[in-house]
């Protein structure tokens, strides 16, 4: 098979996907809390499937009807095994949860995601009644006091924050190394609070009241995805102009700050509250970008740093 490629310049409009990261909270939160919900514009990927399919495994009853979700009902079941394809997000975040819920869960996954190192959070969870064998959750969580590195992943604290929200009584997160990827915090504790969860930031960690309460909101609806718009928006300030809409802004997501690269490169950049534009222009280099936070779109800020007059250094991306 042949494939042509020939020079264009991109020009139009297009709508974001729904954001994975909001999708998946949003379902899982939906699970925890025992109300029927639906999750408006969760979309069709390969991970929110996962993390429907896991949720079922678990004893909860989810659907995906076209773009939207159903969650309703939490089963107690003892034993799960659980599918979790190659999402790391469904694995990270469920071990926990599953140990909170006291199931014996046999967690797979597909391609290099059993290999993805879960070391942390074997690590919080000694002493805590529950263990990690392998990838199989063992025994059930209490609430307590717990000790949680961040330097690898910030999906050990989003899946920590949620099993504790789920158990009785109150609990504390202390957390050590650097933290990385914080963003994706903040949009855990922004969900739990629109389910009634009390969760409070201290100078270390957490504060969490386990508990979901009965009456609360049921309809949730998942904004766009900024890591997955980035790349036609970089697409623009290299060719032509584009639009995308269906965009949050400000936003939880990190990767918003793609907006305000481009624009430091040099880039023609619009802002709505719920669309970005952005057109070809006279690209220099920025001295230097700090990728710690926002690790999916490093790639994309190559590709726009290769086009632009100067050198561009990418700081944090180890």
């Amino acid at each position: 098979m042949k494939i042509k490629i020939k020079p264009f310049n991109a020009a139009g409009s297009i709508i974001a996907p729904p954001s994975k990261s909001f999708a998946h909270r949003y379902i899982i939160a939906a699970f925890l809390s025992g109300r029927p919900c639906i999750i408006k514009n969760v979309g069709n990927s390969d991970d929110v499937r996962a993390t429907v399919s896991a949720i079922k495994s678990l004893g909860g009853k989810a659907e995906l009807c076209g773009s939207d979700a159903t969650v309703s009902g939490l089963k107690r079941v003892k034993s799960a095994v659980v599918d979790c394809g190659e999402s790391g997000s469904t694995m990270r975040f469920l071990i926990p949860v599953a140990a909170a819920l006291g199931i014996r869960a046999e967690f797979k996954g597909k391609g290099r995601l059993n290999y993805r190192p879960v070391d942390d959070l074997t690590r919080a969870m000694e002493g805590h009644g529950a263990s990690l064998v392998g990838h199989t959750v063992v025994g059930k969580l209490k609430s307590g006091e717990y000790v949680l590195n961040t330097s690898l992943s910030s999906q050990f604290t989003t899946g920590m924050l949620f099993a504790l929200s789920a158990l009785d009584g109150e609990s504390r997160i202390t957390l050590t190394g650097r933290t990385v990827s914080a963003g994706y915090v903040d949009i855990t504790l922004s969900v739990l609070k629109e389910f009634g969860v009390n969760v409070e930031r201290t100078e270390t960690g957490f504060i969490i009241q386990g508990g979901y309460p009965k009456d609360g909101k049921t309809e949730f609806i998942v904004e766009g995805d900024w890591s997955g718009a980035a790349f036609p928006l970089a697409l623009g300030a290299l060719t032509g102009s584009v639009n995308v809409k269906n965009l949050k802004y400000p936003s939880l997501q990190p990767e918003c700050l793609i907006a305000e690269i481009l624009c430091k490169f040099g880039a023609k950049v619009s802002v709505s509250t719920d669309s970005v534009s952005v057109g070809k222009g006279e690209l220099n280099a920025v001295k230097e970008i700090d990728c710690q936070n926002i690790p999916d779109i490093a790639q994309v800020i190559c590709s726009v740093a290769a086009f632009a007059k100067g050198n561009t250094t990418l700081v944090g991306v180890d």
